[in-house]
């Protein structure tokens, strides 16, 4: 990162209010389900204790925390982030490519189908 882009960052840093940031990956519903089942087996275990449970709509894979931040600060990496989430996902639409192309060749010769008997 340059010194210019650290020097905007604690620019935008000045206002009071901030905000909870970080990037996750959000569960699927049947991990979401999966959870909960694990989470209602234990519950019971850890009842001498005065444990807050966090409900399994906000449960997420957490990949990076930065912490409170001011919304300038917010903008700023969401769209340094948004630059390089459009470079990824490129990459991957790339690499899955010849995938898509694999799949579709298992389909035409599976036994289904009528190849391979």
């Amino acid at each position: 990162m340059s010194k210019n882009h650290d020097e905007d960052l604690s620019a935008c840093n000045t206002q009071t209010e901030t905000i909870r940031c970080f990037f996750a990956i959000p569960l699927t519903d049947e991990m979401k389900n999966h959870m909960q089942d694990y989470i209602d087996t234990v519950k019971d275990y850890f009842s001498f204790n005065k444990v807050g449970w966090t409900r399994v709509d906000n449960l997420h894979i957490t990949l990076w925390f930065l912490g409170n931040i001011s919304p300038g600060v917010m903008e700023k990496v969401m769209d340094d982030a948004g630059k390089e989430v459009k470079d990824a996902l490129a990459w991957i639409r790339l690499a899955m490519e010849p995938s898509r192309e694999v799949d579709k060749l298992r389909a035409a010769a599976s036994p289904s189908r009528g190849i391979g008997k």
